[in-house]
């Protein structure tokens, strides 16, 4: 590694082993880490870690950026995880507009943990930071259409045919994560990242939510599988149990009833239809 901020010697070597890995994978300009989360258990040697990184540099898509984190889940055994924000600087520079209010909160000096040389451009912050409410409304209208179909499907199921429902919960799921960070940090979207990605980001915006993982894990024990799976096209019928359908109406309703209070707490103010 060619330079960690301020000189400073990393000391975990769980997360020393993430910086290689993204390094050699990505060849990055600059990492820096907003986020340590650690999951206890019972047993120490079965703490879990997740590490929330903002990696700048080119060519940072979702597919390298999920190789990563396999190959870093498998070399830990399932004790290290991570969530990547993947900008090219360029993006980052030219999108300030919607994205500044959460970049300016990760690109500090105390954050930065790598860096390739010293000669990369600073980021430009801007004096005055604009955003497209019509394209928050349109979107957080398209998140309740989606969701309001699930239920009117759901309560009109014909000869027990459950065809459609499951693949239009999780685009309801996935929709209302990215919205729910679109409002928490308004307007940051992040790239589509998976599903596990896309929930972690959003406990990062609000730690109460973990509460609701019991519902995911009383659904499946791959939950943010299932929601990956099913937000692709897929030859399976999907068909849900009956218990599962209950436990997929009230995550739908409670992540629902999150994003609404959380637009209501932060006056983000929607035009009426």
């Amino acid at each position: 590694m060619n330079c960690y901020a301020k000189d400073t010697e990393v000391k975990d070597h769980h997360f020393e082993n993430v910086l290689k890995t993204i390094i050699t994978k990505l060849a990055p300009e600059e990492i820096y880490l907003f986020q340590t989360k650690e999951i206890c258990s019972p047993n120490p040697e079965e703490k879990q870690c997740i590490y929330y990184l903002l990696v700048i540099g080119d060519g940072i898509g979702n597919s390298a950026i999920e190789d990563i984190q396999h190959s870093v889940s498998d070399t830990s055994n399932g004790r290290t995880n991570v969530v990547i924000l993947g900008h090219s600087r360029i993006y980052l520079q030219n999108h300030l507009s919607k994205h500044q209010q959460l970049m300016k909160r990760i690109i500090t000096d105390e954050n930065k943990v790598y860096q390739s040389n010293d000669f990369h451009p600073a980021i430009h912050w801007q004096d005055s930071v604009w955003a497209s409410d019509w394209e928050f409304n349109m979107q957080y209208r398209t998140v309740k259409d989606f969701v309001e179909q699930y239920f009117n499907l759901r309560d009109h199921l014909q000869h027990d045919n459950h065809c459609g429902l499951v693949q239009l919960f999780s685009n309801s799921i996935m929709r209302l994560l990215r919205i729910y960070i679109n409002a928490a940090f308004p307007y940051y979207m992040p790239h589509y990242l998976n599903a596990y990605s896309i929930w972690k980001l959003c406990v990062y915006a609000d730690p109460s939510l973990e509460k609701t993982e019991f519902l995911f894990e009383k659904l499946s024990t791959d939950f943010y599988k299932l929601i990956d799976h099913y937000i692709k096209y897929s030859d399976s019928r999907g068909r849900s149990s009956a218990e599962e359908l209950i436990i997929m109406d009230e995550i739908l309703n409670v992540l629902t009833k999150k994003l609404d209070h959380l637009i209501k707490e932060k006056n983000l103010i929607l035009q009426a239809d």
